[in-house]
């Protein structure tokens, strides 16, 4: 387990001298990590308010990250800012094909099972991973208190200020046990 410090470290290690993260590639932006506090810290009702509180106290760029902490990726962020700025959107969602929890039977018209795919990746749908990157406009949009999900992101989206950055690499939630066991072997 990383808790919040340590992962907000290791993400600043990865920036060289100037601030730039991940390889010190040219930005006409600076990038801030603000890595966010999970549902552990704080009631589900008060997330918001101190995402909020935690955007307006200590990120001082105009363009900075906003990351759940509690997953494992390979995603190159820098690719990820790149995106963002060219896009000249308020928000950026990373967004993923989610693995199917179940195994998928393929059956042809006459009900016999003629094919079989444990646990697919659905390429269908997309799912948030809780990867941002936004604008400090994105303090007009947030509630004082409720849920980014319901109020923010829809606002967003119907202006077409929130992009999506479709990601196909590594992308592990860690929740539960089962999680964590996946994610090391992955690792």
């Amino acid at each position: 387990y990383m808790g919040r410090r340590e992962y907000r470290e290791t993400l600043r290690a990865h920036a060289d001298e100037s601030g730039r993260p991940f390889g010190g590639r040219q930005r006409r932006v600076e990038i801030e990590f603000y890595v966010g506090a999970g549902a552990r810290d704080f009631p589900r009702e008060q997330t918001d308010e101190g995402f909020l509180l935690a955007i307006s106290r200590y990120v001082n760029t105009n363009v900075f990250f906003a990351l759940n902490g509690d997953q494992l990726t390979n995603l190159d962020l820098s690719d990820v800012a790149d995106f963002h700025v060219r896009h000249n959107a308020i928000a950026t969602m990373v967004v993923t094909n989610p693995q199917c929890p179940y195994g998928h039977i393929q059956v042809d018209d006459k009900s016999n099972a003629v094919g079989f795919m444990e646990k697919p990746h659905c390429l269908h749908a997309f799912c948030n991973t809780g990867i941002y990157v936004f604008n400090k406009q994105i303090l007009q949009y947030l509630p004082e208190k409720g849920n980014i999900e319901e109020t923010t992101f829809p606002s967003l989206a119907k202006k077409r200020q929130l992009k999506v950055y479709p990601f196909k690499g590594l992308f592990i939630t860690v929740n539960t046990y089962k999680d964590l066991a996946t994610a090391e072997q992955e690792l």
